[in-house]
């Protein structure tokens, strides 16, 4: 499991980009991986666009039970703002 937290602190009225990007090799002992995301919303925080993109092998299926905006082969992208609470579960299959 890989937990992140992080404080960032701007100037009032100013626009800020943050991307992170993760890479970790997947390493299952069966056909199928389980992908949990849970980013909360932040209080006291105004509104701002928020973009969660997922790459994965072309030669797996993802199965969740949430709505991403695209979905692609190989590809899921969740767009959506920053007010909100995101709970994001994946299961990706090997084909």
């Amino acid at each position: 499991m890989v937990s992140w937290g992080l404080l960032i602190n701007y100037a009032p009225g100013t626009d800020s980009v943050l991307e992170i990007e993760y890479d970790q090799p997947l390493v299952t002992s069966g056909p199928k991986l389980h992908l949990f995301i849970d980013i909360p919303n932040q209080p006291g925080v105004g509104d701002y666009p928020e973009i969660i993109l997922i790459n994965y092998p072309k030669q797996w299926q993802a199965l969740t039970g949430s709505n991403p905006a695209v979905a692609t082969l190989g590809a899921l992208r969740y767009n959506s703002s920053g007010r909100d609470y995101h709970k994001i579960e994946i299961d990706f299959l090997k084909k």
